[in-house]
């Protein structure tokens, strides 16, 4: 057995008894680390590639253990797309608006801080402001005093109504931004369509060599090593 079908016999046994392959003694595999963010394509190539050539009643393997499998040796695969995913995300976050990813989560992070407490702080003075005015008034009649907490309480619960409406805009804003499932028909969302057509087209590269060097070449590999009937360990 030639050292090819050796290391290919080793994959399919790891990645057969659901565990995630590691190679230890060939560093050469390990790629850029695939963010969170890009996760959700990783995994439509690997439905496409299956839904395009599906595995027969005769296969060994399922199109859902494949895919497990698949998703077991992502290291592996992603490998062979290393050049373009590291172009696409070092284009990606030095055109998005903002800077680095990094930076960009730390001001979203404040701008949530600032939308929750916001709201809060001014229910909590209209209410304090309203609760003085009107016990002012019962107790000393309709003074000026009493006529100004009033009237800076109801101020406070308009601004109240105000932070509440741009709070679930702001919201509303962020979970689209952040839908995989909204955008053009390769996946890309309407956070990544305004980037620019440099992004997209990175984009596009490492998907397409995601599919042609990683997926296809693992998936084919994994059904012909071994033959129907035979176990995978």
């Amino acid at each position: 057995m030639s050292t090819g079908d050796t290391f290919m016999r080793q994959v399919i046994a790891s990645l057969a008894r659901q565990g995630p392959f590691e190679d230890a003694g060939n560093k050469a595999l390990a790629p850029p680390h695939l963010l969170a963010r890009d996760r959700a394509d990783y995994e439509r190539i690997i439905d496409e590639v299956l839904r395009s050539d599906p595995p027969g009643p005769a296969e060994l393997f399922t199109a859902e253990r494949l895919r497990t499998m698949a998703l077991n040796a992502t290291s592996l695969i992603t490998a062979a797309a290393a050049d373009e995913y590291g172009r696409y995300v070092q284009i990606r976050e030095s055109t998005a608006p903002g800077g680095d990813g990094s930076q960009r989560e730390t001001q979203a992070g404040r701008l949530a801080v600032v939308a929750v407490l916001a709201p809060i702080l001014a229910g909590t003075a209209s209410a304090c402001f309203l609760l003085v005015g009107y016990i002012t008034k019962f107790l000393r009649g309709n003074s000026d005093f009493a006529r100004a907490m009033i009237s800076e309480g109801w101020i406070f619960g308009a601004l109240t109504a105000v932070c509440v409406l741009l709070a679930m805009i702001g919201l509303l804003v962020t979970a689209l931004r952040h839908n995989p499932s909204g955008g053009d028909p390769d996946g890309a969302g309407p956070w990544e369509a305004d980037l620019g057509t440099e992004v997209v087209a990175a984009r596009a590269a490492w998907l397409t060599a995601l599919r042609v060097r990683g997926v296809q070449p693992f998936l084919q590999e994994v059904r012909s090593a071994v033959p129907p009937g035979e176990p995978g360990d």
